[in-house]
């Protein structure tokens, strides 16, 4: 019988996680602020430098594979014409919802549903699916959708790549703007970047910690202890929680605690989590004395390229940043 060592920040980690969707919870029934869906990956600096609260129903679909309900509710999307080829993600989140289902009121005390937005604001840049997922519940709530089209098949960047995008960008938010009446305040802009990339920066730290031998953490931690890195970016409470268990990991270095004890290999993890089978495959790789140290999925939400000070031009309607050119 193998057991898993679990770290103390873990009890943190639920905590920030229930006051996360209490947040959105409360936002939505009392009607402010304005509650927005935002993709994994998409412009949640952009959306909370505008004052919304953030929602991420690809976290509510991970939830879904990780109480293993969601294939309760992926023929459920087949039935209306969803191909059983496609995202699964899509395919259990539309699904349970069509059946009046989300764990998060198993979970969470008072909250009974999904909560509804007043915008869905996609990014292309992961998945083409995103897009066609969010202008479904657009179409079934009668809300706006709006996104940004990323370029694909991209080598080399180039100038008209990033023009290209930065027009989208101020386009969405004068969007937003017309669609809400929430404006953009570009200071509030500039330091949800800033924070966004110190939290990324921290998520980066962490998953380096997997280089000492042995490795304090697994793969298997990390799909849960990114949490903070994908629903709170671009807040303090990110950066607290990453700080907090950064300074655990340390202490299980110097101490020379193992996440797998007797770790005799270490390897790579390519592609998603089998959300449904974390545990099981997380006890099969302490058997074998197995240390999953990296992987592509925890990597997904380190942006080093984000920079605050490139916070510069004033879509309309915003309050422009002090020193920012016209």
């Amino acid at each position: 019988m193998v057991e898993i060592r679990k770290l103390k920040t873990a009890k943190l980690m639920k905590k920030v996680m229930a006051d996360h969707f209490y947040e959105i919870d409360a936002a939505m029934k009392a009607g402010n602020p304005k509650v927005a869906w935002c993709t994994s990956v998409g412009p949640a600096e952009l959306l909370r430098a505008m004052g919304f609260v953030v929602y991420f129903p690809e976290n509510h679909a991970a939830i879904l594979g990780a109480t293993r309900t969601a294939t309760d509710y992926i023929p459920v999307a087949n039935a209306i014409g969803y191909s059983p080829e496609i995202c699964s993600y899509l395919t259990a989140d539309v699904g349970a919802y069509l059946k009046g289902f989300t764990p998060l009121a198993k979970i969470y005390d008072g909250i009974e549903t999904i909560p509804k937005p007043d915008v869905l604001v996609y990014n292309t840049n992961q998945c083409r699916d995103v897009k066609d997922w969010f202008e479904w519940y657009a179409r079934r709530w009668n809300v706006p959708c709006l996104g940004i089209e990323s370029y694909v098949n991209v080598g080399e960047v180039t100038e008209t790549h990033v023009q290209g995008i930065a027009g989208q960008f101020k386009k969405l938010a004068d969007d937003l703007t017309a669609a809400t009446g929430n404006k953009l305040d570009m200071d509030k802009l500039a330091e949800t970047v800033w924070l966004s990339r110190k939290c990324s920066d921290l998520w980066k730290e962490v998953l380096e910690m997997a280089t000492h031998k042995p490795s304090p953490l697994t793969f298997f931690d990390g799909t849960i202890h990114m949490g903070p890195a994908v629903v709170m970016r671009g807040t303090q409470v990110a950066i607290d929680y990453y700080e907090t268990l950064l300074e655990e990991l340390r202490g299980w270095v110097a101490e020379g605690v193992a996440a797998v004890p007797g770790e005799k290999f270490r390897i790579y993890w390519e592609g998603m989590p089998i959300w449904g089978k974390l545990r099981e495959n997380a006890e099969l790789f302490l058997r074998l004395k197995t240390a999953v140290v990296a992987s592509t999925y925890c990597n997904s939400w380190i942006f080093t390229a984000l920079t605050p000070t490139a916070v510069t031009v004033c879509p309309s309607g915003c309050r422009k940043r002090p020193g920012s050119p016209s």
